[in-house]
């Protein structure tokens, strides 16, 4: 017997040896060829990536040979999958001295036996020569403010090695404060990231010198320039602490720990170090502006930053452990401006609890009990710990029954899995302390078969949201199935067949950081019987007939996005004034070679301070595809009062790898600019409490709470205070009266119990405040993990640490409930449930009524607080929780009606629970669910057994793709089975049919974004049997992307003070009024020096399709004359700036016209200077009304009938860097009146636009130039000059024809210029009379000026010649003669 034993094993052990393993080496090749892992260090790694497949037994392993050379060092097998007929193994190498490597073998382990050798190809650790390493520094460094407590980063390049295998890690040289990683590499070169934690220690006067150490090879220095910075700035330190007690700071609540409040001028740099290492930046508040031009440290607005010093663990709050910290502060090397040592408690919460104690498990429950003695008023966290952690936080009541804060139980039942696939801790923790615990076994049976997939598919919805589709089979019920390790889906999310041969559709996003997010399948059914499936990994259909063998494969959803491919990044804004105002801009990327993307949204995410943790992002944007135009872009909209500096954005690319803004160049950087900036959440500035007054048996009591945020204006916030002993629980919200006060607003928390409730202390637990930028402030006094970790968040109660009494009030009652120690325990007395199934719309409709045993005041349901009914599932979620109310305030009589929907633990039954029943003897009583049934009270809702999914439902809808896609999701939707999507709101409102349904919970919808509105859209689907679906609303956030006030990089120029002229003055109390060292101010129409200048009404100009050239003509009934003025743009002038002579010019030869609507044409052409082809853009604007617009940040009046021209000029190949360029335009007027004349002006207006005008004047009309003296230039407001160039060109003037060239100077730029002039027709008072004809005969006008002229002389003649008869006696004969003519003349 025992030798056909030994026969039947060598049998089976040649049949194994016969049957060959299939090995199949799946290593990148960029892994044979590497250097040195760290570039200080003497060790390489290797990876290899090995898979075995066979047929007939499963593969336990792979083993390196004895032979391996010990220069190999040790090396980690571990296997990425394992199936019955295939297993991937990967090889990991980490410590491979330097050396070439052949020969290496490995041998197959197969069924115990060893069954194949294979060789690993050669590969080779070389050392980095670093003397054939060329290094570049990429960026400059940004000192901006808003980076304070960050890592700055830099990029560096580096060439010489060859191939794309550079070390993943620099060696700083002995400087532990940056890390040099690196990004990305090709076979030309690599990049590397260069964190600097702090700029002191390697600040110099030529900027941040950095160096890369090697090993046995020189080492190599390179240099940042960084901006100008100040390290010897006024920099002054407050501390906010707890109060101290016994030496110790004692905490009261969340983010209570001491904070630094850091105040110094915008531009001081300095270093913070908290146990030598980096503290948690909180915010920063105050004045970043730029404007201020005075060298005055007096006029320069302090800037604050604030910090808080790490506490430790913050679910931990019981934890009495002594904390030390010790701050140092300094602005320069060894240079200190404060140190402190700090020691303190977390907040002492004194709870206690006995010897461990474990649950138990009923027929229906899980059940977690416990006496606990004083604990906190707060949460109760449950925890399912296995392969697959899981946990919940609950607050209280839920879990307390029977007693009061002091001393009461622990009762919480939890809905079981169907089955645990491995050993499973569940617990409950409370205060932070872990109380009560159930363990289950793994009872899984080796032998059974586990769930098997099908089929599947992957497909890209919308901003990382991802659909996978699946189908399955199962011997039994499946249970769940996990992506990855974050998300999990039950059998409610199977939307065809049945729980045992179906198909499930999964919905989920992928994290932003996440390598490999989507890496795994996990199917477990009800028996927790398990299968995964990982990335790469071969898999074969469960089917005796079928040999198929298909791999399990997740697509790559990210776009690869490397530096040497980035072709542009473009904002329509680059430089925003974010000063009280929120902006919209948007984002352009465009890529060299496009093609290697995959056409998926880009993810950026923006950071207005604080880059040090990358998660702690303010904007998440998505770029859309745009397949026309070929690159990537989207709109968004930026908060109001951000720090001035460069605002710091990521883009994510494929593999978990990110480019970060600082690494770009000037014109890819967004910059904002805040007179005041505000990243702080609104605080407690002033806090009275209203001290309990008794009135008719009741007090009342409270708090006046001032808010201050004087910025960016508080918006609203909640507070929960709650009772002490009791933990009765009372809900205050409130919202902003007046917003920006700089004082603060006051609100008031007003409190009322009734005297015959206990004595006991009400606390303000919980604070939330929000302001209108959505920055926040949050307190709770004892945190549980429950997602308030953000450190960006302040406590409310900053300037109040000091106080731990502030959030408390004690209120005597008077009254004492004596009861020989026992517990006055409020009961349930009489209980009803009702439910009825809605499967239209795929809802439960509950409703539970109850009443409660009150025969007594000390039991009777204190007055304001209301039993909370809670609804188990059995997927380990947070429980449904449901307020009840009373009939009446009379009765005790208690309901509460739910809608649950039908995948609410589907396809398992609900638990109910009942806790927060408080009394007025102060304590509290409630019910778990195991308590309910015990009670025989309605525990819980039966399963619902029916398929669910069938019905079609619309869940929710998402606007996406630059608002020009709706994805909507739900259930239900089938192939020919909708109609039509009804869109109702803004003007698209109607059917549409030309929808694309993704899948049976999917549909997309394409849509104009141009026809939205900014209120909400309803959406519906209606069916084949003409049924409406539910609606459902989507709140489209429409971009308004208006110019924002651009930031002034020089003084901007001002006019003259002038004289007020005319007569009357300023043209008469009508006209306009005279302002004291300004000159004349005048009504519309009138404009000019003296007012007496009207702007005349005209039609609108005839367009000229080959130039911006506008004819604006006045007929003959305003004046008598036809008039016809003309504009134009002549030529680009390259000037030197010292001598102002002329080096280029350049006219236009062709234009390309575009209608942009009625009143706007524009207008293209292009000059071309050496190499470079420069583009000019002309848009002219006619205004029929008058209009206020903003150019330049300036407020400027269009008149009725003004033409407006806006210039905008592309970058100019300079002939070197003292040249200047000018724009040249023309000007003329022209009469078809012979006999007038004509006048020409040029000068500053008085109508506080700060501009030049010319007035080209023939007869009583004139046409109207101004010319702004500032310009936006390379995105900033700058001051340009405007001249008159008639000597410098030909003019012909004369007295009915005026021409003038007027040449606007910009500078030298680099990027982009936009002017903006306009031009009016205006009616004067008086003629023109400078420029007049010459004339050749007399007018008729001119005879009789002679006539009257010749005849007035010849009077005066007579006059003087009688006279002189009169008074000379000589005459004497000749008065005789005249007396005797006149003497006898009758009158």
């Amino acid at each position: 017997m025992k030798s056909n034993k030994t026969i039947y094993l060598i049998i089976v052990l040649l049949f194994i040896n016969i049957i060959k393993s299939e090995v199949i080496n799946l290593t990148n090749q960029k892994q044979y060829e590497k250097y040195q892992t760290f570039s200080n260090g003497n060790k390489c790694g290797f990876q290899f990536d090995i898979l075995v497949k066979d047929d007939s037994f499963s593969i336990d392993r792979i083993d390196l040979d004895s032979s391996a050379p010990k220069s190999l060092g040790q090396y980690i097998n571990s296997t990425r999958f394992s199936t019955d007929r295939s297993a991937n193994f990967l090889l990991l190498f980490s410590a491979a001295n330097f050396g070439v490597y052949e020969n290496i073998n490995f041998t197959t382990i197969v069924n115990g036996v060893q069954k194949e050798w294979f060789i690993l190809p050669k590969f080779t650790c070389n050392k980095i020569d670093s003397t054939k390493l060329k290094v570049t520094t990429v960026n400059k460094i940004n000192m901006n403010p808003s980076l304070l407590g960050s890592k700055i980063t830099g990029l560096i390049r580096i060439e010489g090695l060859g191939n794309e295998n550079y070390p993943f890690l620099l060696s700083p040289n002995e400087n532990p404060l940056y890390l040099i990683i690196k990004s990305s590499s090709n076979m030309n070169a690599a990049y590397f990231y260069v964190f600097i934690s702090d700029p002191m220690t390697v600040l110099s006067n030529n900027g941040l010198n950095c160096s890369i150490s090697f090993f046995e090879s020189p080492s190599i220095s390179f240099n940042f320039e960084a901006d100008s910075i100040d390290t010897n700035g006024n920099i002054s330190v407050e501390v906010l602490s707890p109060v101290q007690q016994n030496i110790n700071y004692q905490l009261i609540g969340t983010y209570s720990s001491p904070y630094l409040l850091i105040k110094s001028l915008p531009n001081s740099i300095f270093s913070i170090y908290i146990n030598n290492s980096i503290p948690e930046f909180v915010s920063q508040q105050g004045d970043f502006s730029l404007n201020n031009n005075n060298n005055n440290d007096n006029n320069q607005r302090e800037v604050t930053y604030y910090f808080r010093i790490p506490v430790g663990m913050v679910d931990s709050p019981s934890n009495k452990t002594l904390q030390n910290k010790a701050v140092f502060i300094g602005n320069g090397k060894n240079n200190s401006i404060f140190s402190h040592n700090f020691s303190y408690f977390l907040f002492n919460l004194n709870a206690s609890f006995p010897p461990s104690v474990y649950g138990w498990q009923s027929s229906s429950f899980i059940n977690l009990n416990n006496q606990v003695f004083q604990i906190s008023t707060m949460s109760t966290k449950i925890i399912q710990s296995n392969g697959l952690y899981l946990n919940y936080v609950v607050d209280h009541p839920f879990g307390l029954t029977n007693g009061n804060l002091k001393n009461c139980s622990i009762a919480i039942s939890i809905n079981p899995q169907p089955s645990y696939p491995y050993s499973t801790q569940i617990s409950t923790t409370i205060d932070g302390n872990p109380q009560i615990s159930f363990h289950t076994s793994d009872s899984v049976g080796k032998e059974l078969t586990p769930p098997q997939l099908l089929d599947y598919s992957f497909t890209s919805l919308y901003d990382n949201y991802v659909l996978l589709r699946f189908s399955f089979t199962s011997s039994f019920p499946i249970n769940m199935a996990v992506i990855g390790s974050l998300h999990l889906f039950y059998a409610n999310s199977i939307v065809s067949g049945n729980t045992t041969n179906g198909t499930f559709e999964c919905i989920f996003q992928l994290g932003s950081f996440t390598r490999d997010a989507i890496n795994s399948l996990f199917l477990i059914d009800v028996k927790g019987l398990q299968t995964r499936y990982s990335t790469g990994q071969f898999y074969q259909l469960p089917s005796s007939t079928s040999s198929e063998q298909r791999i399990f494969n997740t697509p790559q959803f990210l776009n690869i996005i490397s530096l040497d491919n980035i072709k542009s990044i473009n904002f329509k804004y680059n430089d925003i004034n974010t000063t009280k105002a929120t902006y919209w801009n948007s984002m352009t990327l465009e890529l060299i070679d496009s093609s290697v993307s995959l056409g998926e949204p880009i993810q950026i995410l923006f950071y207005y301070s604080n880059f040090n943790d990358l998660e702690a992002y303010d904007l998440k944007l998505f770029l859309y595809w745009n397949n026309e135009k070929k690159h990537w872009s989207n709109d968004f909209q930026l908060p109001a009062n951000l720090i001035t500096g460069n605002v710091i954005y990521n883009i994510i690319s494929g593999g978990g790898d990110f480019l970060t803004s600082t690494m770009f160049p000037d014109e890819w950087q967004l910059r904002v600019y805040s007179d005041a900036a505000d990243l702080l959440g609104p605080v407690f500035s002033n806090i009275l409490k209203l001290e309990p007054v008794k009135n008719n048996g009741e007090i009342k009591f409270g708090w006046n709470l001032t808010i201050s945020d004087p910025i960016n204006g508080f918006s609203y916030g909640h507070v929960i205070v709650r009772g002490g002993i009791d933990n009765s629980i009372y809900n205050f919200s409130f919202y902003s009266k007046n917003g920006r006060h700089e004082l603060g607003e006051t609100h008031t928390i007003l409190m009322e119990v009734e005297e015959i409730t206990i004595s006991q202390e009400y606390r303000i637990t919980e604070v939330f405040l929000i302001d209108s930028q959505n920055r926040i402030s949050e307190f709770k006094e004892a945190e549980v993990n429950k997602n308030y970790d953000n450190s960006k968040r302040v406590n409310p109660f900053l300037y109040y640490l000091n106080d731990s009494k502030i959030n408390s009030i004690q209120v005597e009652t008077g009254t004492i409930y004596l009861n020989n120690d026992d517990k006055i325990i409020t009961k349930l007395d009489s209980y009803h449930f009702l439910e009825s199934i809605d499967e239209l719309n795929q809802v439960r409709r509950v409703n539970i009524s109850f009443t409660l045993e009150q025969p007594l005041p000390s039991n009777t349901i204190k007055k304001n607080t209301f039993p909370i009914v809670y609804f188990s599932s059995v997927h380990f979620t947070e429980p449904m929780i449901q307020s009840t109310s009373k009939f009446n305030n009379i009765t005790n009589n208690y309901y509460v009606n739910a809608t649950i929907p039908l995948k609410f633990s589907y396809p398992y039954k609900i638990g109910i629970s009942i806790y927060g029943i408080i009394n007025n003897a102060g304590y509290f009583n409630g019910y778990s669910s195991q308590q309910m049934s015990d009670s025989s009270f309605y525990y819980e809702i039966p399963p619902y057994n029916k398929t669910i999914n069938d019905n079609a439902i619309l869940y929710q809808g998402y606007l996406t793709n630059g608002n020009s896609k709706f994805i909507i999701i739900g259930q239900g939707f089938k192939q020919n089975g909708i109609i039509s999507i009804n869109v109702k709101g803004g003007s698209i409102d109607g059917s549409f049919n030309n929808f694309t349904l993704i899948s049976s919970t999917s549909i997309e919808l394409l849509i104009n974004p141009n026809s939205l509105a900014s209120f909400s859209i309803g959406i519906s689907a209606t069916l084949v049997n003409g049924i409406e679906t539910n609606q459902i609303v989507v709140i489209p956030n429409i971009p308004n992307l208006i110019q924002p006030p651009v930031p002034s990089l020089t003084p901007m120029p001002t006019s003259k003070p002038q004289k007020c002229l005319g007569n009357p003055e300023c043209g008469g109390p009508t006209n306009g009024y005279c302002k004291i060292g300004v000159g004349c101010l005048c009504y519309s129409p009138f404009v000019g020096l003296d007012c007496t200048s009207k702007i005349i009404v005209v039609t609108p100009p005839i367009v000229n399709p080959t130039k911006p050239e506008t004819i604006i003509d006045v007929p003959k009934e305003s004046n008598g004359n036809n008039i016809t003025s003309i504009i134009s743009i002549v030529a680009l002038r390259e000037l030197n700036s010292v001598t102002g002579e002329e080096i280029k010019i350049h006219y236009f030869e062709k234009w390309i016209y575009t209608n942009v609507s009625e009143t706007i044409s524009q207008y293209q052409s292009n000059i071309t200077n050496g190499n470079m082809v420069t583009n000019v853009k002309a848009i002219l604007q006619w205004f029929k009304n008058e209009e206020n617009i903003t150019f330049a940040n300036q407020q400027l009046i269009m008149h009725p009938s003004t033409m407006k021209y806006t210039i905008e000029i592309s970058p100019y190949s300079y002939s070197n860097a003292l040249s200047n360029l000018q724009i040249v335009m023309s000007a003329q007027i022209q009469s078809n009146q012979d006999d007038t004349c004509s006048d020409k002006e040029f000068g500053n207006t008085t109508t506080l636009d700060n501009s030049n005008y010319i007035k080209l004047k023939v007869d009583k009309n004139s046409f109207y130039g101004r010319y702004i003296k500032r310009g936006i230039i390379d995105d900033r407001v700058v001051s340009i000059s405007n001249q008159l160039l008639d000597s410098e060109f030909k003019i012909t003037d004369n007295e009915n024809t005026l021409q003038s060239y007027i040449g606007i100077t910009v500078g030298n730029y680099k990027k982009s210029v936009i002017i903006d002039p306009d031009f009016s027709i205006l009616l004067e008072q008086n003629s023109a009379t400078s420029i007049c004809k010459q004339s050749k005969g007399l007018t008729t006008g001119q005879l009789i000026g002679i006539i009257v002229g010749s005849s007035v002389m010849f009077i005066v003649i007579l006059i003087i010649i009688g006279k002189l008869i009169y008074s000379s006696s000589k005459c004497l004969p000749i008065k005789i003669l005249i007396y005797k003519m006149f003497r006898n003349k009758k009158y």
